[in-house]
C-alpha cells in the first residue's frame, strides 16, 4: 500500500496481506510493516440496518526490551453522505456502484505489466444527513483482462482518494493498493 495521508508529497508505505469474506462480511488485513511503520492487524466487521459496521485495528502501542505492549481500538464506519452503515467490500462492488449510478469505465491501460479496465466509483457529496459535507471520494479499480499472470477481473491495483483527508481517522488523501 500506498498512502498520501494529507495534501503533502509525503509518502508512507506498508506491505501485507488481505483476507476477505464476503459473503459473512469480515475483511482481514495482516500488515508488516503497515504505513505507519509498525507491525499492524485491521479487521472490519460488515454492518445492517441495526448494528454498526466496525473496524478494528491492533498493533503495538510501545516495546519495552523485547515485550510488545498491544493496543487494540475500534471505531464505527458511517457514509458521510448518506450516514449509513458502509459494509465490506463485494466481489461486484463495481457492477454495484454502476447500479447505483456511481461508476464510470475510464480506459484499457497496461498496469504492472497485466493489461487492464480501468473504472472509476465517484461518491459526490454535497449534503449529508448532518448538514453540509461538501466531500468527494473516488475509488478507482484497474481489473484484469486476464492476458497476464492474473486472472480475468482479478484487481490489480486499487486506489481510493478523499477530498477532505483526516489521517488521523483513516481517511487519506490517496491510498492505493497493489496486488500481487
Amino acid at each position: 500500500a500506498v498512502v498520501y495521508g494529507d495534501f503533502s508529497d509525503t509518502v508512507k508505505k506498508g506491505k501485507g496481506k488481505i483476507y476477505y469474506d464476503g459473503a459473512n462480511g469480515f475483511e482481514k488485513e495482516v500488515w508488516s510493516p503497515y504505513t505507519t511503520g509498525k507491525d499492524a492487524t485491521q479487521t472490519w466487521i460488515k454492518g445492517n440496518s441495526s448494528a454498526e459496521s466496525r473496524y478494528y485495528v491492533e498493533s503495538t502501542l510501545f516495546k519495552i526490551l523485547w515485550w510488545k505492549i498491544p493496543l487494540c481500538i475500534y471505531f464505527p464506519i458511517t457514509d458521510p453522505g448518506v450516514g449509513s452503515t458502509v459494509n465490506v467490500e463485494r466481489a461486484d462492488w463495481m457492477k454495484n456502484c454502476d447500479s447505483l449510478g456511481y461508476a464510470k469505465y475510464l480506459a484499457r491501460e497496461v498496469v504492472a505489466g497485466e493489461w487492464t479496465d480501468h473504472y472509476a466509483c465517484v461518491l459526490d457529496y454535497d449534503e449529508g444527513p448532518k448538514g453540509k459535507v461538501n466531500q468527494t471520494i473516488v475509488f478507482q479499480n484497474w481489473h484484469s483482462l486476464g492476458l497476464g499472470s492474473t486472472p480475468k477481473g482479478l484487481p490489480v491495483r486499487v486506489t481510493g482518494g478523499n477530498s477532505a483527508p483526516n489521517p488521523t481517522q483513516g481517511s487519506p488523501r490517496l491510498s492505493t493498493v497493489f496486488y500481487t
